[in-house]
C-alpha cells in the first residue's frame, strides 16, 4: 500500500488525475473508499480508474468500496441519513444523520441534486461535537456519485478482474 511506500505522505498531497504520479506496477494493492473516489468528478473518476490500473502490478488488487447509487435516490427526502457509516452505529441514529462514538457525536445531513439525474451530486454538511468539551467542528463537503454499473463497467475494460463484490450497505 502506499501508506508502507510513503509513510509520510497524506493521498490528498498527490495528483491522482496524473498518470505520472506514481511510476506504472509500483503497488501490489490500492484501497480507495467513497469518500475517496466520490470527492471527483465523474470524469475524474474514470481517469482514477484508468491511472490505477497503470500503477498496479500485474497480479495487484484494488479494493473499491462504492455505495449503490440507488441508496441516494429520494436523498432530498433522507437528508437525515448517514450514508457513510460504521458498522457500530445502530439502524436509528443513522435515520436521524447522528452517529455517536466514544470522544465525539457527528451529525449529518445531505442535499441532493436533481433527483431524476443519472449521476447525482450531493453537498454534504457535517458538524462534528468533541465530548468533555465545547469543541465543535463544521466540515462542507461535494460527492459526485457515479452509478454503480458505470465504475463497475469501466474497472472491467481495464482488465481491473472483479473477484468479488460485497454488499456493506444499510437497506435504505
Amino acid at each position: 500500500s502506499s501508506t508502507a511506500l510513503l509513510p509520510s505522505k497524506n493521498i490528498d498531497t498527490f495528483y491522482l488525475h496524473e498518470s505520472m504520479t506514481f511510476d506504472s506496477n509500483m503497488f501490489s494493492q490500492i484501497i480507495f473508499d467513497q469518500n475517496n473516489i466520490y470527492k471527483h468528478t465523474h470524469k475524474e473518476q474514470m481517469k482514477l480508474l484508468e491511472n490505477i490500473a497503470g500503477w498496479l502490478q500485474r497480479d495487484g488488487y484494488l479494493i473499491l468500496s462504492i455505495c449503490h447509487h440507488s441508496l441516494f435516490n429520494n436523498c432530498n427526502k433522507n437528508s437525515k441519513r448517514n450514508l457513510f457509516l460504521s458498522t457500530k452505529n445502530t439502524t436509528g441514529e443513522m435515520n436521524t444523520g447522528d452517529l455517536r462514538f466514544d470522544k465525539y457525536n457527528v451529525k449529518t445531513a445531505f442535499r441532493c441534486s436533481n433527483n431524476n439525474s443519472k449521476r447525482k451530486h450531493i453537498m454534504v454538511k457535517e458538524a462534528i461535537k468533541f465530548k468533555n468539551s465545547k469543541k465543535k467542528r463544521y466540515y462542507e463537503y461535494c460527492l459526485h456519485i457515479t452509478p454503480t454499473d458505470e465504475i463497475i463497467k469501466k474497472c472491467e475494460s481495464l482488465n481491473l478482474y472483479i473477484k468479488d463484490k460485497i454488499s456493506l450497505g444499510v437497506d435504505v
